[in-house]
């Protein structure tokens, strides 16, 4: 993500605004379709209230700019709350679907915005453990990613 502004701060916030934006309208697409139509309509401050964790890489400052890539991954209860309020009728049943693979260390450290929305396992110097949506998991298939189903 990439933003000016009048300084470095404003732009950093301006990048973190639009990323977490970005990742909640990714999320909302892979995860409840049925909500995408929420993506823009969203305060920022909701959104927030419903981020897990996140990590920032690659970050880079000037005078007046900011760029960095942005990692986010959503509380899945604070999400399915939210939509509940928002009348839609989204359960949980979805991570009973969650499939289960096994990748190597390094090929996570360099496709891990890829993987931003799978719980880890178990994370460990030989092997890491994700359960991962369907669609990910599709994804991968198509992929040149080496990966091993569980």
């Amino acid at each position: 993500m990439k933003c000016e502004g009048k300084d470095a701060l404003s732009a950093k916030q301006q990048a973190m605004a639009r990323a977490e934006r970005l990742a909640f309208s990714k999320m909302l697409d892979a995860e409840f379709p049925e909500a995408s139509f929420l993506k823009n309509k969203v305060r920022l401050t909701d959104i927030a209230s419903m981020i897990y964790d996140y990590s920032i890489n690659k970050e880079k400052v000037s005078a007046k700019g900011y760029t960095a890539k942005f990692s986010y991954r959503f509380s899945r209860p604070k999400v399915l709350s939210f939509l509940r309020k928002c009348g839609i009728n989204a359960s949980d049943n979805s991570a009973q679907n969650y499939k289960t693979i096994a990748i190597f260390p390094s090929t996570y450290r360099k496709y891990r915005s890829l993987f931003s929305q799978a719980k880890i396992v178990l994370f460990s110097a030989k092997k890491i453990v994700l359960e991962i949506s369907p669609k990910l998991l599709d994804d991968l298939k198509r992929s040149q990613i080496v990966f091993a189903e569980i």
